[in-house]
């Protein structure tokens, strides 16, 4: 097996039947993907011809890489089934969509959690930890790393609804071999909580990755690595300090074909330039679900294809109309809706649509939403190729300034980041 998948060896079972245990291998590879196949069936079930074995919850006993033995929780194990009539047992293979390496529990949404941690890699870029200072002079380079821990590594906290805490952490990675010296730094997302379940960690950090994707201006942020801490999984020294072991949260990737190089100049803001606003914008837009259907079609857009279609002028002119609807007083019209937003940010450089691109947005719209007849299409001047292409250029402009106005930037500040994106 390549180094891109983690073996785990050992016995499985179901929680509500422990007594009965069958051998089995899990393999989880980079992307999450999470598969286990069994030598026998769990439980008191009998081999029946229907082949049907989903379970809502696994329970394993393992030996990883390195001969630790770990406990490991899989949820919404879905089966398939390998039988030979001559042979006294079948193979049961199981595709999970959920992870916990350290320790047993029977639900995804039990509050076993205090603490939950995320890399994610353009989070490092977004909000640079600042923790390594170069200088280097003739006679020689020196690095300094900074190894603040606790609250002294916390860049800022945000406060959410039911006592949830987002925290930006500085951490830092190092290996001090005298010939090949490595150091890492980065930022991560902590989020705590007095009770928290793998279900709502999860949540949350896929709710951050949402924001990341728009402030970036990728379609691609997602997270690498989640680590949980639980109360009851932890060992007390004789001094009193407790140490609480890792437990590891994998679940399946999504987006796979992520850039191997993030390039900042890419990027539609940094922290720094939302420092003032961060913390209010972050709580709104955790708190207020009308934004996340709009957000995530404008995360939709900034994907990048090799063919273009009239989907994705929809996609972007829905989501502006959305906008209008949810958040603005609603208009006589969808032209109307429209004028009234490209009015509100005509201060802004970058939004240049005229009133004809809005009536043609208008008849482009009502034609590719309704696939009306093809001699209707003649008669309205609907967009096509490369004029709908700019067109919808012109109007995810128009929705950015929405959804950052959502965040509770003033426009005097959207102008200015707009302005250092060229070709955007």
């Amino acid at each position: 097996m390549d180094n891109s998948h983690d073996i785990y060896k050992g016995y499985w079972w179901l929680p509500s039947c422990p007594e009965k245990q069958t051998a089995g291998i899990l393999t989880v590879s980079k992307e999450g993907k999470i598969t286990l196949e069994l030598l026998g069936i769990l439980g008191d079930k009998e081999l029946e011809l229907d082949f049907n074995y989903d379970e809502d919850v696994i329970h394993g006993r393992c030996y990883d890489s390195q001969n630790h033995l770990k406990d490991i929780s899989l949820f919404e194990c879905c089966s398939s089934i390998t039988l030979n009539f001559d042979s006294t047992f079948p193979i049961l293979k199981y595709f999970c969509r959920h992870a916990l390496v350290g320790i047993h529990i029977e639900s995804m949404h039990s509050k076993s959690f205090f603490k939950a941690y995320a890399n994610i890699d353009e989070l490092s870029y977004w909000c640079p930890p600042s923790n390594i200072r170069f200088s280097h002079t003739k006679e020689n380079v020196s690095i300094t790393l900074d190894t603040l821990s606790g609250e002294d590594a916390v860049i800022d906290t945000i406060e959410l609804e039911g006592d949830v805490r987002l925290e930006l952490m500085r951490a830092y990675v190092h290996r001090l071999d005298i010939y090949k010296p490595y150091i890492e730094s980065l930022t991560g997302l902590r989020i705590t909580a007095d009770e928290l379940s793998a279900k709502e960690a999860l949540l949350n950090i896929r709710r951050f990755e949402e924001l990341l994707s728009v402030l970036t201006l990728s379609s691609s942020v997602e997270h690498s690595k989640i680590i949980l801490n639980a109360k009851n999984v932890c060992q007390e020294f004789p001094n009193g300090e407790l140490v609480y072991h890792r437990i590891y949260f994998i679940t399946n990737l999504y987006k796979t074909n992520k850039k191997s190089v993030i390039r900042t100049q890419n990027f539609l803001c940094k922290y720094s330039d939302l420092y003032a606003y961060i913390k209010d914008g972050v709580k709104r837009f955790y708190s207020d679900p009308n934004i996340s259907h709009i957000w995530n079609n404008l995360i939709d857009s900034l994907e990048v294809k090799k063919v273009y279609t009239s989907n994705d002028f929809l996609v972007v002119i829905q989501a502006i109309d959305g906008f209008s609807i949810r958040f603005r007083k609603e208009e006589k019209s969808f032209l109307n809706q429209l004028l009234a937003l490209r009015d509100e940010f005509k201060s802004i450089d970058k939004v240049c649509l005229t009133d004809e691109d809005l009536e043609a947005a208008k008849v482009s719209r009502h034609y590719y939403s309704h696939i009306l007849s093809l001699k209707k299409k003649q008669t309205r001047n609907v967009l096509e190729g490369v004029p709908l292409f700019i067109l919808t250029k012109k109007l995810r402009v128009l929705l950015i300034c929405c959804v950052f106005n959502f965040l509770g930037l003033p426009n005097e500040l959207i102008n200015k980041l707009l302005n250092k994106i060229k070709g955007k």
